[in-house]
C-alpha cells in the first residue's frame, strides 16, 4: 500500500466528471445525508483539491482547499481552507494529506504573490497537477 500511495495537488476545474463520483463515493461511504449537488456545489467553491492515490492509480482520499482573500484593517488577508477531507479506512495511517495541503498553501501564497507583482502569466497558473511521490516527503 505505501509504496503505491501519492498525492496530487490539481485545480479543481481539472478534476473530471469520474473522480468528482469516486470522490463523492469516498465521502459518502464514510457521512450520512450527503448528496451529490451539494457535494458540486461546494466543490465548485474550492480552488484545488489534494487527491490521495493508491494502487493503480485509483482515488483513496482528498481534501479540497479555498483560498480567500481579504482587506482586514486595510492589509490584504489570505486565508488558506481545508474543506472536505476524507480518507479510506485503509489509508488512515498514511499520512501525506498534512505535507501536501502545506505544498497547496505555499503554492497558493506565491501565484497571489506573483499575481499581484503582475508576474505571472495566466494561462500558466490556470493548470498545474503535481504528483509528489511518497519518497519526496518529509513528515516531521
Amino acid at each position: 500500500m505505501a509504496d503505491e500511495t501519492f498525492v496530487q495537488i490539481v485545480k479543481i476545474h481539472l478534476v473530471s466528471s469520474l473522480e468528482k463520483e469516486k470522490m463523492f463515493g469516498i465521502l459518502r461511504e464514510y457521512f450520512a445525508h450527503v448528496e451529490y449537488d451539494t457535494f458540486l456545489k461546494d466543490l465548485g467553491e474550492k480552488h484545488w483539491v489534494i487527491v490521495l492515490r493508491g494502487e493503480g492509480n485509483q482515488i483513496v482520499g482528498f481534501s479540497t482547499i479555498q483560498v480567500i482573500e481579504h482587506a482586514v484593517d486595510g492589509r490584504e488577508v489570505v486565508y488558506v481552507f481545508s474543506g472536505d477531507t476524507i480518507v479510506e479506512k485503509e489509508f488512515w495511517q498514511s499520512n501525506l494529506l498534512a505535507p501536501a495541503f502545506t505544498d497547496a498553501r505555499d503554492r497558493a501564497l506565491n501565484i497571489i504573490i506573483m499575481a499581484s507583482a503582475a508576474a505571472v502569466d495566466s494561462s500558466r497558473s490556470e493548470a498545474f497537477a503535481i504528483s509528489i511521490p511518497v519518497s519526496s516527503i518529509i513528515i516531521v
